[in-house]
C-alpha cells in the first residue's frame, strides 16, 4: 500500500527541525530503500515556496532533483475535476485548500494513508496519519 507524502516531511528534513527531523528523515530512508509512496504537485510546489520565502531560492533545482530520484515515489498533478472535489472538502472537513486538494488526490489514487504531522488529516474520513 502506498502512502502520500504531505509538505511538511520534506520541510522538516530541509530545515532540520530539532523535534522533527529524524522521524522525517526516517519517512524519506524508507522511501529512499524502495517503499513505495506517492506525492503531488501541491506539495512539490509547496516546498519550493517555502524555499523561496526564506531566501533558498537557490536550492530549489536540488530539491527538485532529489524529489525525482525517489523511484518508489510517484509525483502525481491535479486538474479542474481535482479541484472541484477539494472544494467540497474544505467545508466538510475545515482544512486547508492545499489539504484538501492532496486529500482529493489521495482518493483519486487509492491512498488512505499519509505521512505528516498535520493532525488535520485526522479529521478525514478513511485517511490514516502517519507520523514515524
Amino acid at each position: 500500500m502506498r502512502r502520500f507524502v504531505d509538505t511538511n516531511v520534506f520541510v522538516y528534513v530541509l530545515t532540520r527541525d530539532p523535534r522533527f527531523f529524524e522521524v522525517s528523515e526516517r519517512i524519506l530512508g524508507r522511501i529512499e530503500d524502495g517503499e513505495e509512496a506517492v506525492t503531488s504537485t501541491v506539495v512539490v510546489d509547496e516546498v519550493c515556496v517555502f524555499l523561496e520565502m526564506h531566501g533558498r531560492s537557490r536550492e530549489i533545482s536540488g530539491v527538485l532533483s532529489s524529489i525525482r530520484s525517489y523511484v518508489s515515489m510517484e509525483v502525481v498533478s491535479f486538474g479542474v475535476e481535482d479541484m472541484a472535489r477539494a472544494s467540497g472538502l474544505v467545508e466538510e472537513y475545515g482544512m486547508d485548500w492545499h489539504d484538501c486538494l492532496n486529500v482529493a488526490l489521495m482518493r483519486k489514487h487509492g491512498v488512505e494513508e499519509v505521512y505528516s504531522n498535520d493532525r488535520l488529516f485526522d479529521r478525514v474520513e478513511g485517511v490514516k496519519r502517519i507520523f514515524t
